[in-house]
């Protein structure tokens, strides 16, 4: 199973098996997967804004793998607003950038 930090479970993570040249699987809704390994191989497991995180696979037949945030701070903070009228001609439109 693959959760968050808090441990909720994650869906659509990406487990790939390292140096095989088969696709990846995913995490299903439960944050569970299955994928052929056998001992010593290396899974890699990726999601979108969470770091990746690598285990080697023992004789274990069950993981608990616990995703951490991936935090870049860019220095960058973008404000953005829309408003606007349901079959209206007005709309605005303002984008700040700091």
């Amino acid at each position: 199973m693959v959760t968050d930090y808090m441990g909720m479970p994650l869906p659509s993570v990406n487990v790939k098996l390292q140096g095989a040249k088969v696709l990846p699987v995913q995490t299903n809704f439960d944050g569970e997967f299955t994928i052929m390994a056998k001992e010593d191989d290396r899974l890699e497991f990726s999601y979108i804004g969470l770091k990746t995180q690598v285990i080697t696979v023992s004789e274990k037949h069950a993981y608990k793998i616990m995703l951490q945030d991936d935090i870049i701070d860019t220095g960058l903070v973008i404000y953005a607003k829309y408003s606007g009228r349901l079959r209206g001609v007005a709309a605005t439109y303002m984008f700040n950038y700091d």
